[in-house]
């Protein structure tokens, strides 16, 4: 049986074809003051190159200045050499003068380079002039340098950095920590992290086996490189010693590091505070009802996807 077909000589008729809808550009989100984001974070990103830069002058002489290609008033004409290099010298700098600090300046190399360590700074730095301690509100610190070799003492408790020979020890490390330990009668240590003093207190009898411990762990071989372990080759630098009785100066430590561990989160925390803050425009304590409501809606798993605390 012949199949009819319809008038235009189709079987079916045909369904006209939709032309697609242009695609609509997507509105730049702009904030208050009308500034794009990406204007907002340049904006920012100036700031931050400017304020660095202008705080590490005091510490490197004549470095960071007009003359030396750091023209404040041009930060754009800065080159990503410039920038590169504002932002890693801060990154050690920054630690050690976070809050309150005193300068200690000295005209002889050696007595600078000594001041620079004790200071437990992460690293020497090139035509560095200046040396910050970083001190708690209200605290006494007294340091003398002589003939290249500083003690600091510091709420009472005299404390003496030393640093591993990097090449000596990743050599031999056991002969490496004995030729730290004979330079002193002190009975008291904890490790050096960075910059940083590890949170624990060791007697001279646990310093080895501890260290052993952070070398086994954190060997290139037994880790999962990526932002939160890293080897102990590029952390482990050495020792701090508190010279006196064990007994009396173990317990100062705990009490004295413990007050000093507390201060220096509150100090981070305020940092990371007013950071947030500054990138999403708004005050520090409209930044932190936000975190809280926004930590309270996760806890009651109320937060779907989308959802933006406002």
């Amino acid at each position: 049986m012949a199949r009819k077909q319809n008038p235009i000589g189709f079987d079916k008729p045909t369904k006209p074809v939709k032309s697609p809808k242009p695609r609509r550009a997507r509105k730049k989100k702009v904030s208050a003051d009308g500034k794009t984001q990406a204007q907002r974070e340049k904006e920012i990103k100036t700031h931050n190159y400017k304020d660095r830069a202008k705080r590490m002058r005091g510490f490197f002489g004549d470095g960071f200045k007009a003359k030396d290609g750091y023209d404040l008033r041009k930060i754009n004409s800065w080159t990503p050499a410039q920038k590169a290099k504002v932002t890693r010298y801060f990154r050690v700098i920054a630690p050690r003068i976070t809050g309150e600090f005193i300068v200690k300046r000295y005209r002889i190399p050696e007595n600078r380079e000594a001041a620079i360590v004790a200071s437990l700074q992460e690293e020497l730095l090139p035509g560095q002039t200046a040396a910050a301690f970083s001190v708690d509100p209200g605290e006494k610190i007294n340091i003398k340098i002589k003939r290249g070799k500083a003690t600091v003492k510091r709420g009472g408790i005299e404390q003496i950095k030393m640093t591993f020979d990097k090449q000596a020890f990743l050599e031999d490390p056991d002969a490496e920590i004995d030729r730290l330990l004979a330079e002193t009668d002190a009975n008291v240590f904890r490790i050096l992290v960075g910059g940083q003093q590890q949170n624990k207190t060791l007697t001279r009898a646990d310093v080895k086996d501890e260290i052993v411990r952070l070398v086994r762990k954190y060997a290139p071989e037994n880790i999962q490189r990526d932002h939160r372990q890293r080897p102990f080759d590029e952390w482990l630098n050495g020792l701090v010693a508190y010279p006196g009785t064990q007994k009396k100066t173990y317990t100062q430590v705990e009490g004295f590091v413990r007050r000093h561990v507390s201060f220096m989160e509150k100090k981070e925390s305020e940092r990371l505070d007013n950071l947030g803050a500054e990138r999403m425009n708004v005050s520090v304590k409209e930044f932190r009802r936000r975190r809280t409501v926004r930590t309270a809606q996760k806890k009651r798993g109320k937060r779907g996807p989308g959802k933006r605390v406002r």
